[in-house]
């Protein structure tokens, strides 16, 4: 994606949301849920990667758990980086997450 437009910057975010949920939604407990185990490929598909520590889980209790240790990975890759990302990136990501989830009840 060379020059991305705002659209498919929101694309990728609610692709990102969809992609966890879809995972917590099978009960898989992704470990290491961080910025640096989530792909692109040329297409804009998401890949989550790294499931050498994976688990599968009950119930539902871990899944906020799980989401917010995704977003503090933003905020410290912003903090120590300053990867472009900000608040509205993450309420993209946590809208689709919702919504996804929601759909697979």
């Amino acid at each position: 994606m060379s020059n991305p437009d705002r659209s498919d910057v929101e694309d990728v975010w609610k692709k990102i949301g969809q992609t966890i949920a879809k995972f917590h939604d099978h009960q898989i407990y992704l470990n290491d849920l961080n910025i640096h185990n989530i792909m692109l490929d040329i297409e804009n598909e998401v890949w989550l990667i790294d499931f050498d520590k994976c688990q599968i889980k009950q119930g539902s209790n871990w899944k906020n758990s799980n989401i917010a240790r995704l977003k503090r990975s933003f905020e410290k890759e912003k903090r120590l980086h300053n990867i472009y990302w900000q608040l509205a990136d993450w309420q993209i990501l946590i809208s689709a997450y919702n919504k996804a989830a929601m759909a697979n009840v």
